[in-house]
Order: C-alpha cells, then structure tokens, then sequence
C-alpha cells in the first residue's frame, strides 16, 4: 500500500475555495477530497468540521499592503488622483476576491466575523473608515476639499463593491485595461467634489 498523500492547507484551501464558490456552501465535502486525492475521513482529518473547512476556504489569510497602509494617509509628492486611482485598483482586486468569499460564507451561517478573526485581514467596514481616513490626511495636505469626507469614501467604495458583486454574480472577470478604465473614471467623478479650492 502506497503512502497516504501528502496536502497542504493551501491545497485544501484552494481546492475548497473553487467548489465552495462555484456550488454554495451546500457543496460536498466528499467532492472536495476526491478533488484533492484523498479520502474525506483524511479530510477530515485535517479540518475537523465542514465550517472549519468553509473558514479556511473562504476567508482572506492576510490584508493586502495597500490596506495596511491606508491609515498613514496620501504620499506627500505625488497627487492625490493619480494616488486615489492606484487605490481604486487595489481595492478592486482585494474586493474582487473578498465579496464572493462572504457572500458564500454568509449563505452558510458560519458568522462572518470568524472570517477576520486573529485580525490578520481588514474587515469592510474597516477599509472605509481607514478610506475617510486617508482622506481627512489629504485634507490635512490641504489636497482635498475639506467637508464630510466619509460620504466620499462610502461613495468609493461602493462603486467598487457593487462592481465586484456584479462580476461574481455575472460571471465575468473584467480585464486589466477595464480595471484601469473603472478606476480613472471613478476617481474623475469624485474629484470634481473633492478638488481643493484654488
């Protein structure tokens, strides 16, 4: 008899992660095995229950730089569009992969909030405050309007939220060329309200 053969967390991981997304939570954990080679009593093995294995398939195992970095606020020699641009396409990215993970997390009933346990990833709501945030910083610089800034950030956010829902849902992942088109024209219909007074 051969060795039993040998997986990784990120093996499972992965693997869980396509057939969760694809079927709902509802998919075979039997599935899942036979997908990576093994019996489901070795998968099991390995992740005791099927929401230990929907945790470990669908929530984030770590926040992006760009995130982590939201907090310190705009660089100081380069402008806050070309800046706040680079963001919308970061945070399209982080979102792209989050939105389908919790929406699937939720369809199961496992609590979202042991998606950010251990605090290693931003939770939504943490992104938009850190957003506002960056941009009171710009207010600060005096690069950006002063005023309610948190509406702006709502208004970001949500543009790219309802972007990523709408791929997932569609099934259709846009292109590099679309993201960036996206994040320009987002960016260009919120700096008309943020733009500094001359």
């Amino acid at each position: 008899m051969g060795r039993p053969r040998r997986i990784s967390d990120d093996d499972i991981a992965r693997e869980a992660r396509a057939i969760f997304l694809t079927q709902g939570p509802g998919a075979s954990t039997e599935k899942i095995a036979r997908k990576l080679g093994v019996s489901q009593a070795a998968l099991f093995k390995r992740v005791p229950t099927k929401d230990e294995l929907l945790v470990l398939a669908l929530c984030p195992r770590e926040t992006p730089l760009v995130l982590q970095q939201l907090p310190m606020g705009p660089d100081l020699d380069r402008p806050v569009p070309q800046q706040l641009t680079e963001l919308v396409r970061s945070l399209l990215t982080f979102f792209r992969d989050l939105m389908p993970a919790l929406l699937t997390l939720k369809a199961s009933g496992v609590p979202l909030e042991r998606a950010f346990e251990g605090g290693k990833v931003v939770p939504p709501l943490k992104v938009r405050e850190d957003l506002t945030l960056w941009l009171k910083l710009a207010h600060r610089q005096r690069k950006v309007r002063g005023g309610e800034l948190k509406p702006a950030a709502d208004l970001i956010l949500g543009a790219i939220e309802s972007r990523c829902l709408l791929e997932h849902l569609d099934g259709k992942k846009a292109s590099l060329a679309e993201d960036a088109a996206f994040a320009t024209d987002t960016v260009r219909a919120m700096w008309k309200g943020l733009m500094p007074s001359q």
